[in-house]
């Protein structure tokens, strides 16, 4: 535990990945189960509060640099006596508001440091003997969370609900010239998608409500084609929720007639990969 110039502390906490003795849920070979931000939320690293999260499987990773996608950074400030976890994960850990250049400069000594890459190799281990453990069930589309409403449409409801605040945040932050709360927003818009896109994989009413979601995370990523599909999917599931349909195919022909296209992380990620070829 650190001790940053300011007075400050941080820890690295692999708490989120469960115990290798917790057996009460059954996983594929070769995944674990860990806590994740719950992508049904528009909640984000930084506000108020205690950050809403679910319950996922990953496939065991094989590099540091893979598990520290799942090791959280806890922190606590110098007028803090309890530390607490802010929704930040090593992997993607950014230079908190509260962080002094010299805090800054010294946590990132501490995570390259010798003991860090020790707590990392632990971490993995502490993955492969919980998949040891667990891997008892051909597992699809399981995500069981911790909050009252883990029922799949509801879940998928309540994320169409909070994209209309994602997206208006992102408007101001852009205004703002703030990229790194446009990053944040952007990064639960993948987070939405990728829950969405999951539950596809299941037969029910709730695959109406998943092109919803669908159709307008595509939409605010930049991904014209995919928000097309997705819409008309929608569309011909849901009929009466004409309003949405409209609007989202008004800014579609917008953005194609104006050329404005918005690449979202996903998007620049693959576009970069293509330049590399």
């Amino acid at each position: 535990m650190p001790i940053l110039p300011s007075g400050a502390r941080i820890w690295l906490s692999m708490a989120a990945i469960l115990e290798p003795q917790t057996r009460f849920l059954p996983c594929r070979s070769g995944q674990f189960w860990y806590r994740d931000l719950d992508p049904a939320t528009g909640w984000l690293p930084g506000d108020p509060g205690r950050p809403p999260e679910c319950l996922r499987t990953a496939m065991v990773p094989s590099s540091r640099i893979e598990v520290a996608s799942h090791v959280q950074v806890v922190i606590a400030a110098a007028d803090e006596e309890e530390s607490r976890w802010r929704g930040d994960w090593l992997l993607t850990f950014d230079r908190p508001d509260d962080f002094s250049v010299a805090d800054w400069e010294a946590s990132l000594e501490f995570f390259g440091s010798e003991r860090t890459k020790e707590f990392l190799d632990h971490a993995i281990e502490r993955c492969q003997r919980q998949a040891d453990a667990n891997q008892t069930l051909d597992l699809v589309g399981f995500e069981p969370t911790f909050d009252p409403h883990p029922q799949t449409a509801s879940r998928l409801a309540r994320a169409s609900g909070a994209m209309s605040e994602l997206s208006r945040r992102r408007a101001e932050s852009e205004v703002g010239h703030d990229e790194k709360d446009v990053h944040l927003v952007e990064e639960r818009f993948e987070a939405m998608y990728e829950f969405a896109d999951q539950t596809l994989d299941l037969y029910g009413p709730h695959r109406a409500l998943a092109h919803h979601l669908l159709a307008a995370t595509a939409t605010e990523l930049g991904d014209v084609d995919d928000a097309i599909h997705h819409v008309r999917a929608c569309s011909t599931l849901l009929p009466q929720d004409q309003a949405f349909t409209a609007d989202l195919i008004a800014r579609l022909q917008r953005t194609k007639r104006d050329g404005a296209i918005r690449l979202g992380p996903r998007l620049r990620s693959s576009c970069e990969r293509a330049g590399e070829v």
